[in-house]
């Protein structure tokens, strides 16, 4: 299945985020629509942030530990899974975007990063990235978190830095396969990745906080969540 067919769609029979601005309507591939928590910037154009979440989000369903595209995995015939995705998914808050990216080596890493804030420098507004590894793999998964500080929530100006990450990390594999130890139950891997992914979106939910304090943007930081 290609990443472009499994990109969210955002319904059209219905607004996708009514008027209160508090919701988003999403339809998931097999027809059936749901509704998440949404908190967009006070005067962000719905249309617009519709528009470019349609085009980069995944839908929730597909929030899933993923099979990684690898050749030699497929030539051996046996199953891989990635920390990565492909696609940003909605925060639960509904006031940010994540991706996570597994790459084949810590120097590549740094590579990306760097390449990263470069684009985010030239747009003046910057991401939150935590890294991470699981037990005593390298230092090669990251997690990217798009928000706006203040006005707090989700705006048009964090979709297109989502863009440009993505131009950056298309570049690159960024579902490189975790490695599984043939021991390792395949459920159980898939545990310890969604486990990373949690801990490294909670770290960028901390750093979030941690800015909201800096800039005593008090007001807004009481509609941003503390990770436990």
């Amino acid at each position: 299945m290609s990443a472009l067919s499994s990109m969210a769609r955002l319904i059209c029979a219905q607004e996708p985020i009514p008027p209160d601005r508090q919701t988003i309507n999403i339809s998931l591939r097999d027809g059936k629509v749901i509704t998440q928590k949404f908190s967009p910037t006070p005067k962000a154009n719905l249309d617009r942030l519709g528009k470019a979440l349609s085009e980069l989000l995944q839908t929730p369903e597909h929030h899933t530990v993923v099979e990684a595209v690898n050749q030699e995995a497929k030539d051996k015939d046996t199953s891989t899974m990635s920390f990565g995705t492909v696609e940003w998914h909605l925060d639960s808050e509904g006031d940010a975007i994540h991706r996570h990216t597994a790459l084949p080596s810590t120097t590549e890493l740094n590579v990306i990063q760097d390449l990263i804030m470069r684009r985010a420098d030239e747009m003046g507004h910057h991401p939150h990235i935590s890294r991470g590894t699981i037990e005593e793999e390298a230092d090669t998964y990251m997690t990217i978190t798009c928000t706006t500080h203040s006005p707090r929530g989700l705006s048009v100006r964090d979709m297109r830095l989502a863009q440009k990450i993505n131009e950056v990390l298309t570049g690159f594999d960024t579902l490189t396969p975790s490695n599984l130890d043939s021991s390792r139950d395949m459920e159980d891997e898939k545990l310890r990745i969604a486990a990373l992914r949690e801990r490294m979106v909670a770290a960028n939910r901390a750093k979030i906080n941690e800015a909201l304090d800096s800039c005593g943007c008090e007001a807004a930081k009481s509609r941003s969540t503390t990770p436990p």
